[in-house]
């Protein structure tokens, strides 16, 4: 595959606290890529930083060129971002939201993106809110929202999307599409990075896994090597009962 994304020795500071520490990662197009780990294990922060939205110490790279030396509409062009959450609180359309997508390929500084609608309307479409165009932003459900910062991120064609806990918020048969979705824009071509915490989500649709815990890497590499008991039971304190393939059945590790 090729190579989409390549970190090497990331680190990343939060006021005195070192939230992620000498991470390395390698993303490649065409494949989903979870980023999964414990509460406080520094999933986010890696995320962001890999995104350039947190300063960070090491080298990132995206499609071979150095993070810091592209411009913000470069970066955009290049990187589809969908957030946890937005701080989009006004009554914005839901249409005029996943247009945001477009904006970094305006000209000068106009508003007016040339061409846009076909774009627009087909973030719509995939990411299911072309029912919901007209309705205001901050009248939507959690689950709804979430699904227009999708469509914006999908606006921008860009060809690597991050997503920071995609599933939070969702009912059950979104979360299924959801997936759906990453699979088949994975199968296109498009590298799918996402913060994922559901470990049957992780082993049943990600190609590729990077497990973190107290801010350090774990473990790397395709799921099934790195999505075995040892390791599960190891990093989140749990036991993994046998013969429950697929997926996991986890129950409390004995005191």
């Amino acid at each position: 595959m090729t190579e989409a994304l390549l970190a090497e020795s990331v680190s990343v500071m939060r006021g005195k606290r070192r939230v992620i520490e000498d991470v390395s990662v390698r993303a490649d197009f065409g494949a989903v890529h979870a980023i999964v780990g414990p509460n406080g294990a520094g999933k986010s922060s890696l995320l962001r930083a890999l995104a350039g939205l947190l300063p960070s110490t090491g080298n990132v790279k995206i499609e071979g060129q150095n993070l810091r030396a592209l411009t913000v509409s470069e970066r955009a062009r290049r990187i589809g971002w969908v957030p946890q959450q937005s701080a989009l609180a006004s009554n914005v359309r839901v249409y005029d939201v996943v247009a945001q997508g477009r904006f970094a390929y305006r000209t000068g500084w106009s508003h007016f993106v040339p061409h846009a609608e076909p774009e627009i309307e087909r973030a719509l479409a995939a990411a299911e809110v072309d029912h919901l165009r007209e309705r205001p932003y901050n009248q939507l459900s959690g689950g709804e929202q979430r699904r227009v910062l999708i469509g914006r991120a999908l606006a921008t064609q860009a060809r690597i999307l991050f997503l920071d806990e995609p599933t939070a918020g969702l009912d059950l048969v979104h979360v299924l599409r959801l997936h759906r979705l990453l699979r088949s824009l994975a199968d296109s071509g498009t590298c799918v990075v996402s913060v994922l915490h559901d470990l049957g989500d992780v082993q049943r649709n990600a190609d590729h896994v990077t497990l973190l815990s107290a801010a350090r890497l774990v473990a790397q590499g395709p799921t099934h090597q790195v999505m075995v008991p040892t390791v599960i039971e190891s990093v989140y304190e749990v036991r993994v009962c046998p013969n429950t393939a697929p997926g996991f059945q986890l129950r409390e590790a004995a005191p």
